[in-house]
């Protein structure tokens, strides 16, 4: 595909000003996502996900924490909330979908004990571990249709990436 010039270099612009946003971030997947400044309980974060059409997120993959944790340095390499949780549940599950937990990164530790899971900090990367729900943390959201059993409005924003951008940057 044809692209002028000068529009390839707005698109390729607009991308790296997103990706350097330091409060939502566009990945080059196209995951919209939202990450905290401040810290509020696992539950209070997943209701401020939701007032933004959001979910608390969905890390199921090695490729999502990384992209996910890849700009957090310094002070903001931190306890994370995301959306695993076993309160009320006999097992891990997201809280967007209801799916089991499938994938944890190596040396995570998940106690189900009606505990909530956050991302924690281990140089140089991140793993899982669980905690007390009520514990303030900062949080990542991210865009979903569901959320808790709730159909989620879109946002007035979107945050992915258009076929043609792609192309240009060839994800």
């Amino acid at each position: 595909m044809e692209v002028e010039p000068q529009r390839s270099t707005f698109y390729i612009s607009l991308l790296l000003f997103f990706l350097t946003w330091p409060v939502e971030t566009l990945e080059p997947t196209g995951i919209c996502v939202y990450v905290s400044k401040y810290r509020l309980n696992w539950f209070e974060a997943l209701f401020t996900c939701q007032k933004k059409g959001m979910c608390l997120a969905d890390i199921d993959t090695g490729f999502t924490v990384l992209a996910l944790t890849s700009h957090l340095h310094g002070d903001d390499r931190t306890d994370i909330w995301f959306g695993l949780t076993a309160f009320e549940r006999n097992n891990y599950r997201y809280i967007s979908n209801n799916k089991l937990v499938d994938y944890t990164p190596k040396d995570s530790v998940l106690v189900n004990n009606g505990s909530c899971a956050f991302l924690k900090p281990v140089d140089p990367l991140y793993t899982f571990a669980s905690g007390d729900c009520t514990v303030r943390k900062r949080f990542v959201c991210t865009q979903t249709d569901m959320c808790n059993g709730a159909r989620m409005r879109k946002p007035k924003a979107s945050c992915t990436v258009p076929d043609y951008a792609k192309e240009i940057l060839s994800l």
